[in-house]
């Protein structure tokens, strides 16, 4: 295999903060290289604070390419832009409602939180419209979802427990018989539900406690699923405290804090559901982990160890069946048995950009954003206006600044939009199937078996050449 991916980028240069009406920053990358992409005039990477103003720029030529899906209204404009191409794509992604499963919250100290009892959370999750929020939220531009696996990844879940056996339709009064049940009915007729007699830390029976919302303002599906369950929640009789805000702001009270009982959660998927360990497995509940829903019970356990049995086999599977097992097994006890979280869909995503960029690659479940596009892609002439552009840099834009360019710790999909163009990998994912490994630095490896004599236990043992 030729070396193709050493020296993609020799330089990165921090160039300046531009003010302006979309409030952008400029990022520059030189990725000219011996061996570096087709294209040499390099990369500019522009950022900005909303998808509206990156879709701006992209109409305006400003920008190549935005990092982001269009909504509804850009899928349209973009049909109409005779300078716009479009590439469509089911992302590997995952929009959901995050409850805290965790037995208390820090701004009700001593109270055992009603987030903490499955009854409840099932209750809420038979107030979400799933189906409304997929064909009127997002105009039909997602893919509904059940267990906590993006949809290109749908055949893993336990088929019990999703689609017509979803346990949790949506029914608001099924919803209030479910409560009432369980003892959150409005046991003094005052318009608000009250606690189970005998909740630790509320003697007698009082109203609820607000239930603490965390709604992403910045993204604005989110934000309307989100006040859609609070209105179900009031309408039900359910307390609800709703702070609306910036990922910025919410992020340290939801994965830090741990102080809140709802957020509007999102995440960028693997193409494999290993990463259901890292959701769900308690090993990873911890400021700023990336669990921060399952919880522990009142004496500081985890609440599910038979879902970290599961989860632990995810991950240490030896074998393909094993593997798809444990999967299944997983999302059983997420779903049916605990309701862990809701999940609610998976974008169907459109991506546009201009005409005069040529060779991209629409990645499956990745989109136009990926290692194979910078390495191919180039600009042509524009031959109706007659400007010469095929010696300009790819302007990308990206809907938000990156948080934190570490590759160690880095999380974030703004941060991996700026590091996967500066460091590379030891293999690559075939862009049409994403089940298919390619070379990449590694052009071979070897995968074995090996003793460790300080474990006694066979552990694997991978050699990279």
């Amino acid at each position: 295999m030729k070396r193709i991916v050493l020296g993609i980028i020799s330089t990165l240069i921090l160039v300046g903060m531009l003010g302006s009406t979309f409030d952008t920053q400029l990022f520059s990358a030189s990725a000219q290289g011996l061996y570096g992409p087709r294209h040499g005039e390099g990369l500019d990477i522009y950022f900005y604070g909303f998808p509206d103003y990156a879709f701006a720029a992209l109409v305006a030529g400003e920008i190549d390419f935005m990092q982001w899906s269009l909504t509804y209204e850009q899928y349209l404009d973009a049909c109409a832009d005779p300078d716009l191409h479009l590439a469509g794509y089911t992302e590997n992604g995952m929009m959901e409602f995050d409850l805290n499963n965790n037995y208390m919250i820090p701004d009700f100290p001593g109270v055992r939180s009603p987030m903490s009892h499955p009854e409840f959370r099932k209750a809420i999750a038979q107030m979400v419209n799933k189906d409304w929020i997929v064909s009127e939220v997002l105009k039909g531009l997602g893919e509904r979802i059940d267990a906590p696996l993006a949809a290109p990844q749908n055949s893993y879940a336990n088929q019990s427990c999703v689609g017509d056996n979803y346990p949790y339709p949506y029914n608001p009064a099924a919803a209030a018989t479910r409560l009432d049940a369980a003892g959150f009915d409005d046991s003094d007729a005052d318009g608000t539900r009250n606690y189970p007699a005998g909740w630790p830390g509320r003697l007698g029976r009082p109203n609820l406690d607000p239930i603490k919302c965390k709604l992403r303002s910045d993204h604005g599906h989110r934000l309307v699923a989100g006040r859609a369950l609070c209105d179900n929640m009031r309408t039900l009789n359910i307390p609800v405290d709703q702070q609306e805000n910036t990922s910025a702001v919410l992020i340290p009270i939801v994965v830090d804090d741990r102080n809140y009982h709802l957020y509007t959660g999102g995440w960028h998927l693997g193409r494999y559901p290993t990463y259901l360990y890292g959701l769900f497995h308690s090993d990873n509940w911890f400021p700023r982990g990336s669990n921060y829903v399952t919880g522990m019970n009142e004496n500081n356990e985890p609440n599910y160890p038979d879902l970290d049995a599961d989860l632990y086999e995810v991950r240490h599977a030896t074998s393909i069946t094993q593997f798809k097992d444990a999967v299944k097994r997983a999302t059983g006890k997420l779903v049916c048995d605990y309701c862990v979280n809701i999940p609610l869909w998976t974008y169907k995503s459109w991506w546009a950009y201009r005409k005069c960029l040529v060779g991209i690659v629409n990645m499956e479940g990745i989109g136009l954003e990926n290692t194979y596009t910078f390495l191919n892609a180039r600009k042509v002439d524009d031959i109706e206006t007659g400007v010469d552009e095929s010696q300009e840099p790819i302007r990308m834009g990206l809907i938000h600044a990156p948080k934190d360019l570490n590759i160690l710790y880095s999380t974030w999909y703004y941060d991996y939009a700026v590091l996967d163009r500066v460091f590379t990998h030891l293999l690559q994912v075939n862009p049409y199937n994403l089940a298919i490994d390619n070379p990449w630095i590694a052009q071979d490896w070897l995968v074995e078996s090996w003793y460790d004599p300080e474990a006694d236990a066979e552990k694997t043992k991978v050699t990279y050449y």
